[in-house]
């Protein structure tokens, strides 16, 4: 998958926390701050990315990917236990 590839779908997946944690956070919550702390976290979540799957300099080794794909794994289970445990609550 080329970096534009993976950017674009990291992004998206951030995107769709985004969008459901403004379901899951409580009534009360001022939208402006939330929308602030959302774009802050999504710009940082992009320089992590572009940090992350930089070409390696010459004569390195270059990053292993299943870091990468057991942390996303993680992150998606999370998110989705998050989602049924607010479901279930109500």
């Amino acid at each position: 998958m080329k970096l534009w590839q993976k950017v674009f779908v990291l992004n998206m997946a951030g995107l769709l926390g985004i969008a459901s944690s403004l379901f899951l956070v409580p009534a009360n919550t001022p939208f402006f701050p939330w929308l602030i702390v959302s774009v802050v976290l999504l710009a940082g979540f992009n320089v992590a990315i572009f940090g992350r799957f930089r070409r390696p300099a010459s004569g390195t080794k270059p990053v292993d990917s299943k870091v990468t794909d057991v942390i996303i794994t993680v992150g998606v289970v999370f998110w989705i236990l998050d989602v049924l445990v607010q479901i279930l609550r109500r």
